[in-house]
């Protein structure tokens, strides 16, 4: 005869227990540094005991059964194993083409030791807390719930310290795009797996993953905005292909093939969000920039958008080029009218198209942001509006 695990009030209560005990330790985690108190003796003794228990419990309590048959739980432990592979030889390619550093973690016996109980209790202890959730309060295969369990376990697990150093848009931005969104992605495709594995796939994955990171003895010297693409897009992938073979596995409906047309869909949106949040942010090498005086008329008209390209070279610059550049914090476009070169070092004297005199003051390469490139008409109005300015009086600097 078959068994069926359906959700019962003694696995809704363990799912209840499982979030509290996750909330318990992320409030420690803020509260030991506060109170003063010693963190290395709670990240490295306090903290495993308490996933020790944790995974104690979860193994000894009745367990529910994963949504995929048997057969087809071997093959996602494989597909798991087969992502963290590619995931890090992804990681070692690109550390072949830029460079690679040694890795800041004690790779002594000891040291070694210490990581593996420190890595290995979180590890299990979050993946069969992140198990029991998933198989309590997922009845169907929704996306949206597997989104919430995701954000849930992102939230919990990235340090609150994070957050206290957020104090301007960029800041949020790069923080969003190097660390919440990366982890967010894998913890969608981790439930994802759980969900059809339980947690066995999980914790192979992670582990391959984590033990590159913590004992190889070195890593990769990636940038921010790369560990970002590559930390968002390949688990999303892994994600996409799963539900794939989900699909595939079941013979779903023509109603789920729209579904899954649709998660396309909200991926490429996302990923194009992404791209464009980056670029308004200064990511790339040319961002853009309202224009909100009528200086440069009739070149650049108020509201207009330039696009910027950073300056990597001095050699890049030549009279007559219109530059953006700093001064008191305020970004300004004139252009060069003349460069000079003396023993103090170089220099340049712009002036606004639409102005009558040369700046005051000279220009120093440390104030240069870029030169424009490119000129976008009216785009930035809604920007000069919200800042009620009013585009046929705008300031000339």
């Amino acid at each position: 005869m078959k068994k069926t695990f359906l959700p019962t009030r003694r696995s809704k209560t363990k799912g209840l227990q499982c979030i509290i005990i996750l909330v318990i330790i992320y409030l420690l985690d803020i509260a030991i540094p506060v109170y003063g108190l010693d963190t290395i003796t709670f990240n490295y003794g306090i903290k495993p005991f308490l996933w020790c228990c944790t995974i104690y419990l979860n193994y000894r309590c009745p367990r529910l059964s994963p949504r995929s048959k048997q057969r087809n739980r071997n093959r996602i432990k494989w597909s798991a194993f087969y992502f963290a592979v590619v995931y890090v030889l992804f990681q070692v390619m690109l550390g072949l083409f830029l460079s690679f550093g040694l890795s800041p973690y004690d790779h002594s016996y000891k040291g070694i030791l210490t990581n593996i109980i420190f890595v290995g209790t979180r590890l299990i202890g979050l993946e069969m807390i992140r198990n029991t959730i998933v198989q309590t309060f997922t009845k169907k295969e929704k996306i949206t719930t597997f989104i919430i369990i995701a954000c849930f376990i992102t939230i919990t697990t990235l340090s609150f310290h994070h957050y206290t150093r957020l104090n301007n848009m960029k800041s949020l931005v790069t923080y969003c795009a190097e660390l919440f969104l990366p982890c967010f992605s894998e913890n969608l495709f981790l439930t994802y797996v759980v969900y059809l594995g339980g947690p066995v796939p999980a914790i192979l994955y992670k582990s391959i993953m984590e033990g590159f990171h913590w004992f190889s003895p070195i890593l990769p010297n990636l940038n921010w905005l790369t560990k970002a693409l590559f930390g968002i897009l390949l688990p999303l992938f892994y994600f996409l292909i799963l539900l794939n073979m989900r699909l595939t596995a079941t013979r779903r409906t023509r109603k789920t093939n729209k579904e899954k047309e649709s998660l396309l869909g909200w991926l490429f949106i996302s990923f194009i969000s992404i791209l464009a949040i980056w670029f308004v942010m200064g990511v790339f090498p040319i961002y853009p920039s309202v224009v909100v005086s009528g200086s440069m008329k009739p070149m650049i008209q108020p509201g207009d958008i330039i696009l910027v390209k950073k300056v990597t070279s001095l050699e890049e610059i030549r009279k007559e080029d219109v530059i953006q550049f700093e001064l008191d914090g305020i970004l300004i476009s004139h252009r060069i009218i003349k460069i000079n070169n003396t023993y103090e070092g170089v220099s340049y004297e712009t002036k606004g198209d639409n102005n009558s005199v040369a700046d005051s003051r000279l220009v120093h390469p440390e104030q240069l942001k870029g030169k424009i490139v490119k000129v976008v008409p009216k785009l930035g109005l809604p920007t000069l509006l919200i800042k009620n300015k009013d585009p046929n009086q705008a300031v000339e600097f």
